[in-house]
């Protein structure tokens, strides 16, 4: 069908929220008050079928610990990304679309500055496309709403900050 139009609003110097797409559900997720705690994603865990059921995503947070949130149902295949120290995640895509008349979270697809993870979900031309692109930085935080399976999906996008060595 379309590819669906991101809004953003910064909510700290460095990070942005890039508003959801989907449909209302029981339950929102969103981490805006630790989002400036988080440095990296470091892997995600997908619980998918014919829609993504959920989401794990596990954090480095900027003091070493690690941390997770999880959105979504307990149902599907389940697929484990782990990222490299030196990986991020430039860009999640993905399609909504209608079942059993309600639309949810079809598929989500995750770039990285090393290599593309495959569709999890069912893709179909005849859905609604979304698109989060870092556009230099790197995306740090997912929010949404959900219910038995994902509903809606946004992102948190952090600037990169270049070190000299």
């Amino acid at each position: 069908m379309g590819t669906l139009r991101n809004d953003a609003k910064s909510i700290s110097p460095t990070v942005k929220k890039y508003s959801s797409h989907g449909s209302p559900a029981e339950r929102e997720y969103e981490i805006d008050d630790k989002i400036g705690e988080i440095a990296r994603v470091v892997k995600i865990t997908v619980l998918h079928g014919a829609v993504v059921d959920a989401l794990m995503v596990y954090y480095k947070l900027l003091d070493g610990s690690m941390s997770s949130y999880r959105f979504g149902g307990n149902t599907g295949a389940r697929h484990e990304i782990s990222f490299k120290e030196d990986e991020h995640i430039i860009c999640v895509r993905g399609c909504i679309g209608p079942m059993r008349e309600k639309n949810y979270v079809r598929s989500i697809v995750i770039e990285t500055n090393h290599k593309v993870y495959r569709p999890y979900g069912l893709e179909n031309d005849e859905y609604n496309a979304y698109k989060f692109e870092a556009d230099g930085g790197q995306i740090i935080g997912f929010h949404g709403r959900y219910g038995e399976f994902v509903r809606a999906i946004g992102v948190y996008v952090k600037d990169l900050v270049w070190r000299k060595k």
